[in-house]
C-alpha cells in the first residue's frame, strides 16, 4: 500500500456506465439513530427523547398542539397508502412531476424477525413542510432538524431513481514506477442534479477527471472498506 501511494500508475481500461439507484425507504428507529448520529451528531437517547417530543406534539403559535410524526420505536419500513399519496402528492408540488415514479413505491423489510407492529418513522403530514415559518417557530433547533431529517428521508423514499454516471478504471503500476506491477481498480460516481440525493441530502459520489486509457495518474489516497453497527432499541 505504501508503495502504491505516490507512485506512478498507467490507465489500463476506463469504462463508464449509466447507474440507477432506488431511493432507501423510510426511517426504522435503527437507521434513525444511524443516521441523527452521522449527520446531525446527536447520541442515542438523545435522538429518542426529541422523537418522543416530535410524537407527542408541540405548540404552536395559535395554541394548536399537533403530533408531528408516527410512533418511533419501530422495525417496519412501510408506510400506508394514504401516507404513500400524501408523499407522492407533496412531491409533485414542491419537485414537479419528474421527481415522482408511475407507481407508488412499496418497501417491505428485508429481516425475516421484523414484527412491523407499526408503521416506519414519518411525518404525520406531508404537507408540514420543515422550512415552513408556522413550524420553525414552534420548534426547538433540535426538534427541527430531526423532523427535517425525517422528512427529506420520506419524501425521497417516494422519489424515481436517482440516475448517475460511474466510470470504472484499472490502473497498472509498472515496475519502474513504484507501483510493483499490480493492478488496482477505481471507480467515480458523478449523480445528476436531480436525482433524489437533493432531498435526503445524501451525498451520492463526487465528479472526478475524465480518465483516459494510455494516459498516466498518481495514486493518492486508498479508501479502506467500512462497515457500519446497526443500533439496537
Amino acid at each position: 500500500r505504501d508503495a502504491a501511494l505516490g507512485a506512478s500508475w498507467t490507465v489500463e481500461a476506463a469504462r463508464a456506465s449509466r447507474m440507477r439507484r432506488a431511493p432507501k425507504p423510510p426511517y426504522t428507529t435503527a437507521s434513525l439513530q444511524q443516521d441523527a448520529s452521522a449527520r446531525l451528531r446527536m447520541s442515542v437517547s438523545r435522538t429518542m427523547a426529541v422523537a418522543q417530543q416530535l410524537y407527542e406534539g408541540v405548540t404552536f403559535a395559535d395554541g394548536q398542539q399537533l403530533g408531528l410524526i408516527t410512533y418511533m420505536r419501530t422495525d417496519a419500513v412501510n408506510i400506508s397508502a394514504a401516507a404513500i399519496d400524501a408523499v407522492r402528492a407533496t412531491l409533485g408540488a414542491q419537485f414537479g412531476a419528474a421527481s415522482v415514479p408511475p407507481a407508488p413505491r412499496v418497501h417491505a423489510s428485508k429481516s425475516k424477525n421484523s414484527q412491523e407492529a407499526h408503521e416506519a418513522v414519518r411525518p404525520v403530514d406531508m404537507a408540514l413542510l420543515p422550512w415552513a415559518e408556522t413550524l420553525t417557530r414552534a420548534l426547538t433547533p433540535e426538534q427541527a432538524r430531526l423532523y427535517d431529517l425525517i422528512w427529506r428521508r420520506t419524501a425521497a423514499s417516494q422519489m424515481a431513481d436517482a440516475q448517475y454516471d460511474q466510470t470504472t478504471v484499472v490502473l497498472r503500476g509498472g515496475e519502474d514506477g513504484g507501483g510493483g506491477g499490480g493492478a488496482a481498480d477505481a471507480a467515480d460516481a458523478d449523480a445528476d442534479a436531480d436525482a433524489d440525493a437533493d432531498v435526503d441530502g445524501e451525498p451520492r459520489g463526487s465528479s472526478g477527471p475524465a480518465a483516459g486509457e494510455g494516459g498516466d495518474c498518481l495514486l493518492y489516497h486508498i479508501s479502506e472498506p467500512t462497515r457500519r453497527t446497526p443500533i439496537s432499541y
